[in-house]
């Protein structure tokens, strides 16, 4: 069992959250998610590709359980207990679970902002402490002003595709994505990644892979105007196919053979 006796806590807002909801619940059970801390918007699984694009919709309730963070400074990355604890507005006065919930009622239909990613929520206004307060009293949130952030499916297909050719991004945002390719950086626009696919995949196996390391280059920078069967990225993508036929012969971790060159000569020389 947790011992969470408030004379061994020092954390002030974990002390004044079980006050709290002792006072507005005082016949709560512990849960596990009052110890998991609130995210913000790029801790969200698969952030990355969502767009900067969104919508505004009507959803009639939405579930607490739902709501997994917020982008208010004060309390993005607490645990959801802390938050409690930290209500700036708090009303410490109110005197039973019933006076509670009748106040909190009364304040549900003042501005509430949410912004919807998947099936999840984040907090992205007006409204922290009373969908904090709806959490814990396991009240459905209404009348919240929602944004649905759009989700690019065809990107998202693209890195799965990627991943299956053990090709990992290093980096990847909304407008680009980076890899690293037998030691050469490839930088790809959104418009060219499945051109890319398409050409690692289609690519003729004419260099002699033994004899190149990429050369002299060490950054290569694809658009709409790159050509996408030049002999340079052909070479460096031949590469990275035998690296990972080493890996499968060998049983090596492929990311380690690729920016490993001592491991790299040792299998191919």
């Amino acid at each position: 069992m947790i011992d969470l006796s408030f004379s061994r806590v020092e954390n002030i807002c974990l002390q004044n959250g079980f006050k709290r909801l002792k006072q507005i619940k005082p016949d709560f059970t512990y849960q596990k998610w009052f110890f998991d801390k609130t995210i913000d918007k790029t801790n969200i699984d698969n952030f990355s590709f969502y767009t900067d694009s969104y919508k505004s919709i009507e959803v009639e309730s939405i579930s607490a359980k739902s709501i997994v963070g917020t982008t208010h400074s004060n309390y993005i990355n607490l645990m959801w207990i802390e938050m409690l604890g930290g209500l700036d507005r708090f009303d410490s006065n109110v005197g039973s679970k019933n006076e509670m919930l009748q106040q909190f009622m009364n304040t549900q239909k003042q501005e509430k902002k949410v912004s919807k990613y998947g099936d999840f929520y984040i907090i992205s206004g007006e409204g922290n402490h009373r969908i904090c307060l709806s959490k814990f009293l396991d009240i459905d949130i209404t009348n919240a002003q929602v944004s649905e952030c759009e989700f690019n499916d065809k990107y998202y297909t693209c890195w799965h595709e990627l991943k299956k050719r053990t090709i990992v991004p290093i980096n990847l945002s909304n407008n680009l994505w980076k890899f690293l390719l037998y030691n050469v950086i490839i930088t790809v626009k959104n418009e060219q990644i499945r051109d890319f696919i398409d050409s690692y995949d289609n690519a003729e196996n004419t260099s002699k892979w033994r004899s190149f390391f990429g050369g002299n280059k060490s950054k290569i920078e694809i658009n709409k105007h790159t050509d996408l069967a030049n002999p340079v990225l052909t070479k460096i993508i031949n590469q990275h196919k035998r690296l990972i036929d080493i890996k499968d012969e060998h049983g090596l971790h492929a990311d380690a053979v690729h920016i490993d060159k001592t491991l790299k000569w040792n299998h191919i020389s």
